[in-house]
């Protein structure tokens, strides 16, 4: 086993960019899906939990009380566009790509030009 996963600190990937946390404060490439957390503009205790799957770009989002999104009616709500738009700035176009398995290996800007679409659609 390698030392790192034996040490009690996880290897951190600097950020593709840097971003701003007001609107989207936490966003991850974990558990086999692109998560993360968006704050709502209208309510300063709510915030919307939001998760796209790798490969099959199925979706959820939520609110922290667990009640549902009202904007994802068979296509991503605002708040998973958001959370996408910023795992873009965050982690690189191509590597959000390689990530939900929405990339063509041997075309990395094909690959960083879908996941960028994927903001403008639903899942497949």
């Amino acid at each position: 086993m390698p030392d790192w996963e034996r040490a009690s600190l996880a290897r951190v990937v600097p950020p593709a960019r840097p971003r701003k946390l007001a609107k989207v404060p936490f966003v991850e490439l974990a558990d086999g899906r692109l998560q993360g957390v968006v704050s709502s503009g209208s309510d300063i205790e709510r915030v919307y939990v939001s998760s796209v799957a790798s490969g099959t770009f199925e979706f959820s989002c939520g609110t922290n009380n667990n009640r549902p999104c009202g904007g994802a009616r068979g296509s991503f709500c605002n708040q998973a566009r958001a959370v996408i738009t910023e795992a873009v700035v965050q982690y690189g176009a191509g590597r959000v790509a390689r990530y939900l398995k929405a990339d063509d290996p041997g075309d990395e800007d094909a690959a960083a030009t879908r996941v960028v679409g994927m903001t403008g659609a639903g899942p497949p």
